[in-house]
Formats: structure tokens, C-alpha cells, sequence
């Protein structure tokens, strides 16, 4: 029972994040006069793996949705698994929410200093990635 009851918990997270990203989708294809692709679950992850949210073959988009905050190092075990999926080539980003809590993202920033920048893994606010998230796509639609 518990497989299920975390399957279904991992979906409603899916569609959460679908809900979430969908709209802006939507505005800028449309803004750009083009047909907006669908988001959907990936439902072949399990078996075939892939990221979780296909639609854009740039992005590697995990959705994890924890129950519990009771096992130490889940977040980098997740944020492995968003890399692998990203095979080096896709954008990994990995939203997470433990009951009770809020999403968080976790993605690629930037860090500059001295005249050098590092890419790091950065925890950011869904806010702060939707923001990012819309001048990825506008670019990605003026290439």
C-alpha cells in the first residue's frame, strides 16, 4: 500500500508542477505566435526512465514529494537522479515538497567572483524559477 499511496502523492506533485508551468508555456508561444506544446507526466519513467514532466526536450524536470523529512541526504540522492536524467545535455531543475511545506526548486546559478563564475546547484523560490523559466523559454523560441 505504501507504493501506491507514494505513486499517487508523486503524481498529484507532477500535475502541481504541470499546473504551474503550463500557463507560462502557453504566453510565451503565444506571444510568439506559435503552438504551445502540452506538458504531460511521464508516465514511462519508471520503466524507461526520463524526467518526469516531458514537453520541452530541453529541460530535465524532476518533481519529488516527500511525506517526511527523515532521511538525511534525500535532497542529493533526488537531485542525482534529476542529473542522470539530464544526460549532460538538458537543463536538470528538481522541484521538491515535503507534507506541510512549500515547493522549492533546486537548478543550476551562476557565481562570480574574482573574475571567474561557477555553476553551482542553487535552491531558488518557485517565484524566482518562474521568472527564469519564461526568459528561458523567449530565448529558446529566438534561436
Amino acid at each position: 500500500m505504501g507504493g501506491k499511496m507514494s505513486r499517487s502523492k508523486g503524481q498529484r506533485g507532477e500535475r502541481e508542477i504541470i499546473d504551474l508551468l503550463q500557463p507560462v508555456v502557453n504566453e510565451v508561444y503565444e506571444a510568439a505566435l506559435l503552438h504551445a506544446p502540452k506538458l504531460k507526466r511521464n508516465s514511462l519513467q519508471s520503466d524507461g526512465g526520463g524526467s518526469d514532466i516531458a514537453g520541452l526536450p530541453w529541460l530535465a524536470l524532476e518533481v519529488k514529494y516527500q511525506e517526511k523529512n527523515d532521511t538525511p541526504g534525500t535532497l542529493a540522492v533526488w537531485w542525482t537522479q534529476t542529473l542522470e536524467q539530464a544526460e549532460g545535455c538538458r537543463e536538470p531543475v528538481l522541484f521538491y515538497r515535503r507534507n506541510g511545506s512549500k515547493w522549492r526548486v533546486q537548478m543550476y546559478g551562476m557565481l562570480c567572483a574574482g573574475g571567474h563564475s561557477f555553476t553551482v546547484p542553487v535552491l531558488v523560490s518557485p517565484a524566482d524559477f518562474l521568472r527564469w523559466f519564461r526568459a528561458r523559454l523567449t530565448k529558446e523560441l529566438d534561436q
